[in-house]
């Protein structure tokens, strides 16, 4: 029914917009129509306020739509109704930790290579090699962290950058 050029994907720098020719339009608009793509979703887990701000600000000014959680508890159920592109998730936190979120991500069909990073607390015992192997983390992030880098890291996954583990 559609041609091939009637449809047609447009690549601004990381930003993708889909155009629809006339003839896909039909009489309603001899103009082509530019859609953007929708964000990419990311959810963020942190039990400390000022934390999940600082990234919701940083990453949603970055174009991605940002949900945060408190606690893994509430992160496991708003993954359980969608899942996100992303995950950010702290390690220490009430209710259900950071390490035990990501095991049950890992365990659900479909999500095994859901791109996760996994912030630590200064000072905080981790396994890091372990843990980054077995929960296959796309990110180790030490607290305090920079914003910026956190931002270059998430488009890096996203984009398909970065393939291996990378340790902040």
């Amino acid at each position: 029914m559609y041609g091939h050029n009637d449809f047609r994907g447009l690549h601004s720098g990381n930003k993708r917009f889909y155009t629809l020719s006339s003839s896909l339009l039909g009489n309603h608009s001899s103009r082509t129509s530019t859609v953007p793509p929708m964000p990419q979703r990311i959810l963020v887990v942190d039990d400390e306020v000022h934390i999940t701000r600082a990234v919701q600000m940083k990453l949603s000014r970055a174009g991605y739509d940002i949900e945060t959680a408190p606690d893994g508890q509430a992160a496991w159920e708003s993954f359980q109704r969608s899942p996100p592109d992303l995950l950010i998730s702290d390690c220490q936190m009430p209710r259900m930790g950071g390490i035990e979120l990501c095991r049950r991500i890992r365990e659900t069909p479909g999500c095994e290579q859901l791109p996760i990073i996994l912030l630590t607390a200064k000072g905080y015992e981790l396994d890091e090699d372990g843990v980054v192997l077995d929960l296959w983390l796309s990110a180790l992030i030490g607290k305090p962290f920079s914003p910026r880098e956190l931002l270059e890291t998430v488009q890096g996954i996203l984009s398909g950058a970065d393939t291996e583990a990378t340790k902040m």
